[in-house]
Parts: structure tokens; C-alpha cells; sequence
């Protein structure tokens, strides 16, 4: 198990072990010196491992371990880390990594998005947060090279999937829906929180299948993943957005992701 402080690149997974290898990646925020959601992220690291049939990993880190590498680095405001775990016929086992690198200024301030969309052919399975992301990183690249920052992404037949890099959420009045996990999109930590949190809130929340054309009447549109908390949409293709009461009600409450923290 390897744990040391590295730079990240975006939010996209550079750094990737001889291959050919197999594997999985959670990255998690991390603030005040802690991981947030750690538990959450380990189980789903788990799941995955055994859904894969990966072979047992000797150990994984606890959070004490991470409190440790952050506290190494000294990454004490807003930060994130990603852990990655790879298996390969060459090297028997799983192995471990853990590396993690300071955040710039994150929260409910960031500005909103600009997203293009792709429509996939075969989408891969996104039911696990593998190292072979390569298909998202593409789409990515292809979205940010035409000055977008994140691209939306839409099966063949009009069925919303996912963001590159983030889950997504809309807003019909007090309807908040999101595609179905895992059979349109990654099962993201942050996701569930919100989830949770919208009902909260006494929104009435839906997971099933969006299409692309109800978009057209979302009244909001945000993006979810765990170094992010909750982004805003403002503009896709000709639609735009000018407001987002569901954001807002989010940042009253403070998400347990970097920035989003509210002391009460």
C-alpha cells in the first residue's frame, strides 16, 4: 500500500500503473484534514473489487491513514485524494495507492457550467469507477477543446447517461429526477447525498430515465460528484439557466464536500 502526496491534473486520472493492469478509482474531497464521506467511498471500492471479482486486497488504508498523508503534504484547507486499486497477471494481488494534492477555491461561488453533448453509440458499463476510463476522458477533451467545460452525455436513444465527470440531476418544479444507477450512470457517493438531501428539502425525487428532450423544460440542471459537492448549468446548446433554488438550498445546508462547509 503505497500512501504519498502527488499532483492531480483536473479531475482526471493521469497517472495510471504499467500496464496491462485492471482496476478501480474513488476520488474523494477532503477539508479541515479529513477525508469526507470516507466510508461511503470505501464501500463502494469494495463492492466494485467484488463485483470484479478482483483478488483480495491484502489491506486497504483506514482513515487515519489519509488523515496522515494529508497532514504529511499539508493540505489543511481544501483538498483532494484519490485512491487506486490495480491487479494485474504480472503482479499477483491487488495493489494500493493513495496520493492527494491541495484544491483551488471550490464550493457554492464556483461559476455555472457550460455543457455540450455527445450522443455514445456502446456506452461502457458505468456501474464501476474503473481506471480504463479513457471513453469519458476522450469526451472530455473533445467538450473542453470546444470551450465547454464538461460534456453531458446521451445514449443513442435520447436517454440522459452522465456528465465525464459528474452524475446529473433536474430540477421540474418539485420533481428533482436523475438516471437510474448503475444501469445509466456511475451509483456516485455524492449522488446519494443529494438524494437524501432533496427529500429532505420536500422535493419529491425520481430515479428513472430522462430524456434529452425534457431537458428543454428543467427548470434547473445541476452536476454532482464528491470534490465538486453541487454545479450549476447555465448553458446547454441554446438553453440557459439564471437561477437554482435546489443549489441554493444545498448550500444552506453544506454539502460534505471541499468548500461547502457551514458552520452552525
Amino acid at each position: 500500500m503505497i500512501l504519498r502526496g502527488r499532483a492531480l491534473v483536473d479531475d482526471v486520472l493521469r497517472v495510471v500503473p504499467p500496464t496491462p493492469v485492471d482496476g478501480v478509482f474513488t476520488t474523494m474531497g477532503c477539508e479541515r484534514g479529513t477525508v469526507l464521506l470516507w466510508e461511503r467511498h470505501l464501500a463502494r471500492v469494495r463492492a466494485s473489487l467484488d463485483d470484479l471479482h478482483a483478488p483480495v486486497p491484502r489491506a486497504l488504508p483506514e482513515l487515519r491513514d489519509l488523515r496522515g498523508l494529508l497532514q504529511a503534504n499539508g493540505f489543511r484547507g481544501l483538498a483532494r485524494m484519490r485512491m487506486v486499486c490495480w491487479w494485474s497477471a504480472e503482479q499477483p494481488g491487488v495493489h494500493v495507492e493513495a496520493s492527494c494534492a491541495a484544491m483551488p477555491a471550490s464550493g457554492r461561488d464556483r461559476p455555472p457550467l457550460r455543457l455540450t453533448v455527445e450522443r455514445c453509440g456502446e456506452a461502457p458499463d458505468p456501474s464501476h469507477k474503473v481506471i480504463a476510463r479513457g471513453w469519458w476522458h476522450e469526451a472530455l477533451e473533445r467538450a473542453r477543446d470546444g470551450g465547454a467545460d464538461d460534456v453531458l452525455l446521451v445514449a443513442g436513444d435520447g436517454r440522459v447517461l452522465e456528465t465525464a465527470i459528474a452524475n446529473v440531476f433536474v430540477r421540474l418544479g418539485r420533481r428533482v429526477v436523475t438516471p437510474p444507477a448503475p444501469s445509466c450512470c456511475l451509483p456516485g457517493v455524492m449522488r446519494r447525498v443529494v438524494l437524501d438531501t432533496a427529500r429532505e428539502l420536500g422535493y419529491a425525487v425520481e430515479q428513472r430515465t430522462v430524456a434529452l428532450d425534457e431537458l428543454a423544460s428543467a427548470d434547473e440542471i445541476l452536476l454532482t460528484n464528491a470534490t465538486s459537492g453541487a454545479l450549476r448549468v447555465g448553458e446547454l446548446h441554446s438553453m440557459r439557466w439564471s437561477a437554482w433554488p435546489l443549489a441554493d438550498a444545498l448550500g444552506e445546508r453544506g454539502l460534505p464536500a471541499p468548500g461547502w462547509f457551514v458552520d452552525k
